[in-house]
């Protein structure tokens, strides 16, 4: 199909380092929407953008091909800063084995919190990846002296096609007397570079060098939870994302029997306080897990055993499979740490696709027109179990 539509730029957002620059008032980031006027793009803006200080740029920009209504990824940004080449990345280097590092690309917050993917036209610490056409250049500019600057985004396809937005930057050196946004003043620097660990009376936190993409002030903070076993602790910022697991460590409120201590798990409350487990270890009387997330944890019991569905047998006549027998195993609070199958009373192979939570067994061998008794066990990481009988015909 030949595709001539141009890319479409939503959003532009600028970066304040902080507490070494400013974008209008503070060094709090800011996004601009972008209007468009007879094939024009234009900040959307009643006021000229105003800056001082290290600033870094980022784009939002989506691309449609010609007939379909699909929401696709650009292929390339380059940004000019007075006409002079600032920054330029392509996706034809990107590596998808890279793709949790994604995360560091884009602004994180936004795409969290707002459902934006604004795609960084600068380098953060803990950015690695190898789409970006100059390793050296890092992106973030410096503006002192009192002038105007033209910035210049240029966004293209897969296809060629291009589109482009021309925005000034005014800067005042004046602007360095604006306040800086608050700090917590118990909040603790986290670095690419350097890990940390906390220690409190009733949470431990270890995070390693390498977890943050860049400088993170980290703060906790504890909420009473009379309905799980332990008070819930807030650890760190939802809106940071994670390069690598942290530890989380939790004492519980009330003691746990010993009978049930290897139920326990550190628990995720999300959203509507949907639980997500994590697993956990006992270290004396904290009860720890690696996430992989900031996020608020706690703990709680996982007494319910995992759940066997069937999929499909070869008597179903909405679809023909073939001669397999499937099953979804799926535990909403631990993962699944073991499996067998029987069919007839004997040991069969069943092939476990963790990403769809199917287990598979080949039946070819069955003998045909008969029924077949099928018996799967299914055990969690918490020790619960499920024995699921059936039957099916084949």
């Amino acid at each position: 199909m030949n595709d001539t539509q141009a890319p479409q730029i939503l959003a532009i957002r600028l970066f304040p380092t902080p507490e070494n620059g400013i974008v209008n008032k503070t060094d709090t980031a800011m996004t601009y929407e972008i209007q468009t006027s007879e094939g024009i793009n234009m900040i959307n803006s009643p006021t000229f953008i105003l800056a001082y200080g290290y600033v870094g740029f980022g784009i939002a920009a989506i691309d449609h091909q010609e007939g379909s209504m699909a929401t696709l990824g650009i292929y390339s940004v380059e940004m000019s800063v007075d006409n002079i080449p600032a920054y330029e990345w392509k996706y034809d280097r990107f590596n998808f084995s890279d793709t949790k590092e994604v995360n560091a690309h884009i602004d994180y917050l936004t795409y969290v919190r707002d459902r934006l993917t604004v795609e960084r036209a600068f380098r953060l610490p803990g950015n690695h990846l190898n789409m970006y056409q100059d390793s050296v250049r890092l992106g973030t500019q410096y503006f002192g002296e009192d002038a105007s600057h033209d910035i210049k985004f240029v966004v293209k396809d897969f296809s060629g096609n291009s589109t482009f937005i021309e925005f000034p930057v005014v800067t005042y050196a004046s602007l360095y007397n604006n306040p800086m946004q608050a700090r917590d003043p118990e909040a603790m620097l986290v670095t690419n570079a350097k890990g940390v660990a906390i220690h409190k009376s009733k949470l431990d936190v270890a995070i390693p060098a390498g977890a943050v993409y860049q400088d993170f002030y980290y703060t906790d903070m504890e909420m009473n939870s009379p309905e799980y076993l332990a008070n819930t602790y807030r650890v760190g910022s939802w809106y940071e994302a994670l390069d690598v697991p942290i530890t989380v460590g939790i004492k519980p409120e009330a003691t746990i029997p010993d009978s049930l201590k290897s139920k326990a798990i550190i628990a995720e409350v999300m959203q509507y306080k949907k639980l997500k487990g994590r697993g956990g270890v006992w270290n004396g009387k904290f009860l720890s897990a690696q996430v992989p997330t900031f996020g608020d944890y706690t703990i709680v019991l996982d007494t319910v055993p995992p759940t066997v569905v069937k999929d499909y047998v070869p008597a179903d006549m909405n679809s023909y499979r073939g001669a397999v027998i499937q099953y979804k195993i799926t535990d909403d609070m631990s993962s699944i740490k073991s499996y067998t199958g029987m069919v007839d009373g004997k040991w069969i192979l069943f092939e476990y696709d963790k990403k769809n939570n199917m287990i598979s067994a080949d039946i070819s061998f069955l003998p045909t027109n008969n029924e077949h008794k099928v018996e799967i066990t299914v055990i969690d990481e918490r020790g619960n179990t499920t024995n699921y009988k059936s039957t099916f015909w084949f």
